[in-house]
């Protein structure tokens, strides 16, 4: 069998906080918005998975120079 991963984000706060986002690999069917990480954990050991917590919005800082977008006015064209 091949080895799964489950990419989860933190969506809320209290024991059930856990969102799964997307599965690669094995095909698995979630039936909870939210989970606690003991049962992600459990459905991880048994599918022989791997869990793979994402950053958060507010985790998450774009440089807007490294990005290429700059912020104020500026000289843009008018697409039609």
């Amino acid at each position: 069998m091949a080895q799964s991963k489950i990419f989860i984000r933190e969506s809320g706060k209290g024991r059930y906080r856990y969102a799964v986002v997307a599965v690669q690999g094995e095909q698995i069917q979630f039936y909870e918005d939210l989970l606690s990480r003991e049962e992600l954990d459990a459905i991880a050991k048994e599918v022989d998975g791997d869990l793979f917590l994402l950053k958060t919005e507010e985790e998450i800082h774009i440089d807007e120079e490294e990005q290429g977008i700059e912020s104020g006015e500026g000289d843009y064209e008018e697409v039609e």
